[in-house]
């Protein structure tokens, strides 16, 4: 599966994280984002005929859902946010 990335809300060549992705806070609960991806996979459907965004709202569910996973991922967003743009880790 592909990286967490999107083009389907105007942000071309940008990359998002998943909270963007299911339009979360990134303090949501697990209940808001099983709601966000309920709600997100439904618009998908109704607006877009392209797999790869049901692919992303399925990998960012899948990922902020468990709770380990979840701890991993914010951990590497804090790492990526201390590297600069194209240059390893201070």
């Amino acid at each position: 599966m592909r990286v967490a990335t999107a083009h389907d809300e105007g942000l071309p060549n940008m990359k998002k994280t998943l909270y963007q992705i299911l339009g979360v806070d990134p303090n949501a609960s697990a209940e808001d984002i099983a709601a966000a991806y309920a709600k997100r996979l439904a618009m998908s459907a109704a607006e877009s005929s392209d797999p790869n965004v049901v692919g992303l709202l399925r990998q960012a569910n899948e990922i902020l859902s468990d709770r380990k996973r979840r701890l991993a991922y914010d951990a590497s967003l804090v790492a990526s946010a201390a590297r600069p743009p194209g240059g390893r880790a201070l």
